[in-house]
């Protein structure tokens, strides 16, 4: 008998309709023009082309949904948009000279470069309400791990991590949401997607070295209890379900949603970091 076909992951997306096509193009050629803008100027401006990845986030998660068929449902046609127009103000503020993404606190989309491969990654990061711009006192961060999702796309990575603050906000602590390249449950690339976020965050924000709490959901829960660096992290609420259950946490009533729903009402311990898990 034929072998059956192999599965796609990521599937192949829906059909885009032509005019939604050629404006998202549009769209992704201004964004363009602008990043060779200030790719221009910050061969003289190291400070500019440091932050350059958190506008080139949006232009890569766009094109590799245009030019990949990685569009999954209608609605993401104008998360693309949202995307674009989002990439063109930040592109706006840094020939400025001009950064007030990371002047506020709340749910911000951020980028570095990977030294593995050159290539632009995404992270999702929720600064603390009290953090104020250009504080020095070292932050606890907590990681978490995002679970299996076959349509999780850079778009739709970034679109969620600038809607939701996900289950775990411990009071005055940062969360560091990675990509970890898509779904490869934290291994290889997605395992040094970990590390240089975190050298990334470090880079702008003030972190505690010692207060490094790791969690993850599902996949991402896997992925926390795999992890091979067990003295960098403290390890809280690896959250381990079946897979079958993704509306957990929502209306189901499942005995796996109630169980997450249970682990969701814990936050953190109240001990400090070190003496809580040691």
């Amino acid at each position: 008998a034929q072998a059956p076909a192999p599965k796609m992951i990521p599937p192949p997306g829906i059909a885009v309709p032509d005019p939604v096509r050629a404006e998202l193009s549009a769209g992704l050629a201004a964004l363009s023009r602008d990043v060779d803008t200030l790719r221009t100027r910050g061969k003289a401006n190291d400070a500019l082309l440091a932050r350059l990845p958190d506008v080139l986030i949006f232009e890569k998660a766009v094109r590799r949904a245009l030019e990949e068929n990685e569009f999954y449902k209608p609605g993401e046609f104008e998360t693309a948009k949202r995307l674009l127009a989002q990439g063109r103000e930040r592109a706006a503020a840094l020939k400025e000279g001009r950064t007030p993404w990371l002047e506020q606190a709340g749910l911000v989309a951020l980028g570095y470069v990977s030294e593995i491969d050159g290539s632009v990654q995404p992270y999702g990061l929720v600064v603390p309400p009290a953090w104020k711009a250009g504080e020095k006192t070292p932050r606890r961060l907590d990681f978490f791990l995002h679970g299996r999702g076959e349509t999780l796309t850079e778009l739709a990575f970034i679109d969620q991590r600038q809607k939701s603050a996900g289950e775990f906000t411990p009071e005055g602590a940062f969360v560091l949401h990675p990509y970890g390249r898509f779904c490869n449950a934290n291994h290889l690339a997605g395992e040094v997607d970990l590390f240089e976020a975190l050298e990334d965050v470090k880079r702008r924000y003030a972190v505690d070295d010692d207060r490094l709490v790791i969690r993850g959901f599902s996949m991402g829960g896997a992925g926390q209890q795999g992890r091979s660096h067990a003295s960098c992290f403290r390890p809280a609420a690896a959250v381990l379900l079946p897979e079958t259950c993704y509306r957990a946490g929502s209306s189901c009533r499942c005995a796996a949603s109630r169980t997450y729903r249970a682990i969701s009402s814990w936050a953190s311990p109240a001990l400090p970091i070190r003496s809580a898990f040691q």
